[in-house]
């Protein structure tokens, strides 16, 4: 996340599908430390639904455009031994 970080200073700015995928594979292998704590990711559509595909469903991340969000929502990832969809894209989430 550093390296992305410091591109985005630099003004690259443009995320590319092995970027998200990398960032989404690191996420992956932190389960065991996100499972204990808190974490809030705010991010654009495309990222949001390729870590539910991936992370929750256990998909490709390619088919991202399979998973349909509203552009403004909330959606909550709950990690215990496996991860599981609280809520999708709601509006007033509790």
């Amino acid at each position: 996340l550093r390296d992305a970080y410091s591109r985005w200073l630099s003004g690259d700015r443009e995320a590319n599908a092995e970027d998200l995928k990398s960032c989404i594979d690191r996420i992956t292998n932190a389960y065991s430390v996100l499972k204990q704590q808190n974490c809030l990711v705010v991010t654009h559509g495309v990222f949001a639904r390729m870590l539910i595909l991936h992370c929750v469903l256990g998909m490709e991340v390619s088919k991202y455009r399979l998973l349909k969000l509203d552009s403004m929502g909330v959606s909550k990832i709950e990690i215990d031994e496996q991860p599981r969809l609280a809520y999708l894209n709601s509006k007033y989430p509790k």
